[in-house]
């Protein structure tokens, strides 16, 4: 046990002190700064029909919740914690 300990030890040492392989990036990789640029997308073409402008919703009446369809429960107004 203690000569596997001592094997495996000495292995992650001896990875530990190699210098690390850093591989160079091809010339169509996107951190490579000497790639070349993406081109750039062109633009979304007019249509012949003008947008319309946006319209806001319509506002909540109310944010509480209606009782009045629950029988006997007329006299109660949403919750109150």
């Amino acid at each position: 046990m203690r000569t596997l300990l001592l094997l495996m030890a000495g292995l992650f040492m001896t990875g530990c002190a190699q210098e690390p392989v850093i591989p160079t990036p091809g010339l169509d990789h996107p951190a490579n700064p000497d790639a070349a640029e993406a081109p750039v997308p062109p633009l979304p073409s007019l249509g012949a029909e003008p947008s319309l402008p946006a319209q806001a919703a319509p506002a909540p009446e109310s944010t509480e919740p209606d009782m009045s369809g629950m029988l006997g429960m007329s006299g109660m107004h949403g919750h109150s914690h």
